[in-house]
């Protein structure tokens, strides 16, 4: 198997993010949980709040056994350098970083650079994991759409651990969220298009930017107080992605590049975990490339478009901004705070149990040689 890698190992991506159950359940059953553990805090709780703290939605995170009954809260980077160690460690498997994908027609031939020179390799299989503006997925030869859904979240990373409820707030500026790392360091993200947060950022005037978050979010206040400049902040525009399909003969998308998703449900990197397992799964029924690229189309497309439209429906509600909408909004909420309701609501952003998942994975047996852009 080759493995094409835009960055280099080295590199820092990202600010944090939070690994479901079901993202989880995929990388134990690799064999990286110690790993991914050594930097990162768990949660066994998940909350969101109003601006003034108080309690909108509570509830456990389901046990689905496994040791899969929490979030886990960790950098990116971190993820990043355990699954580049694994890859480099696992047999048969060549990396090669620095390699973005050039051109990649249906056949399996992929063109990348390597040595300051356009190489190619042809494939059995090329899976196209290259995010929102993906060049496998253009090469396709079914509809797909790439929409621009006018959301913006900023992230940042600040040190300290501070004396904060974890989990989200949905404020007059829109949804806020912390997460301690594990690592002496705390995760923020949140909604980055209300007028004075833009204003703030197009001027690059950090005291605005904390003054405008405090402001809407009181209790964050020491926590906000500790973001330095507005240049360490990491900008996102939110992009979807609707396909017909997720394959074309010898090419097949997951992740990003498959279905982009509005990150209100965190479910963004924990679907592609998903893809991979049901993907693999299907190869390793020996039916054949095309006949298990029609299995894993089948099984994945119609679970995570769901979970992307539940996506959407949460970045609206938590985006209100109207106060009278914000008070119908967060009684709502309230009145809807069952724990029936919410472990129904969870165990459909999952899209498969957990549980399955590390069957999946656990009963993985290489047959095929794909090449991964």
């Amino acid at each position: 198997m080759t493995v094409l890698e835009r960055g280099s190992p080295s590199a820092a991506l990202g600010a944090g993010l939070l690994l479901q159950p079901n993202g989880l359940a995929v990388l134990h059953a690799l064999g990286l949980r110690d790993a991914l553990e050594a930097a990162a805090t768990r949660s066994s709780s998940m909350a969101v709040r109003d601006g003034r703290g108080r309690t909108l939605i509570e509830s456990q995170v389901p046990d689905y056994g496994n040791g899969l009954d929490h979030v886990l809260a960790l950098r990116r980077s971190h993820l990043a350098a355990v699954l580049d160690d694994a890859l480099d460690n696992a047999p048969g498997v060549n990396v090669h970083y620095d390699s973005e994908v050039l051109d990649v027609d249906r056949a399996g031939f992929v063109a990348y650079p390597r040595a300051g020179r356009d190489d190619r390799l042809s494939a059995d299989l090329v899976i196209g994991a290259d995010g929102v503006h993906s060049s496998v997925r253009r090469r396709m030869s079914f509809p797909s759409r790439l929409t621009a859904t006018g959301q913006t979240y900023f992230r940042g990373i600040v040190p300290g651990a501070f004396d904060a409820h974890p989990g989200e707030y949905w404020t007059a500026l829109g949804l806020f969220g912390c997460a301690p790392l594990g690592d002496g360091t705390t995760y923020f993200y949140g909604d980055a298009t209300a007028p004075s947060i833009e204003r703030a950022m197009d001027a690059a005037n950090v005291d605005a930017f904390r003054q405008a978050c405090i402001s809407a979010l009181p209790a964050l206040a020491p926590m906000l107080g500790a973001i330095e400049t507005t240049a360490s902040l990491l900008v996102n525009d939110v992009y979807r992605v609707d396909c017909t399909s997720f394959v074309d003969r010898r090419l097949v998308v997951v992740g990003d590049a498959a279905h982009a998703m509005a990150p209100t449900l965190g479910q963004g990197a924990n679907s592609a975990f998903v893809d991979c397992a049901v993907l693999v799964d299907a190869l390793r029924q020996g039916q054949g490339i095309e006949d298990a690229l029609a299995v894993y189309d089948r099984r994945r497309r119609p679970s995570v478009q769901r979970v992307q439209h539940d996506a959407d429906r949460v970045a609206r509600l938590s985006s209100t901004r109207s106060g009278a909408a914000r008070a119908l909004r967060d009684r709502a909420l309230r009145a809807s705070n069952r724990p029936r309701s919410a472990r129904k609501r969870y165990d459909a952003s999952l899209q498969i149990n957990p549980t399955e998942l590390t069957r999946m994975v656990g009963a993985v047996a290489t047959h095929a040689t794909p090449a991964r852009a």
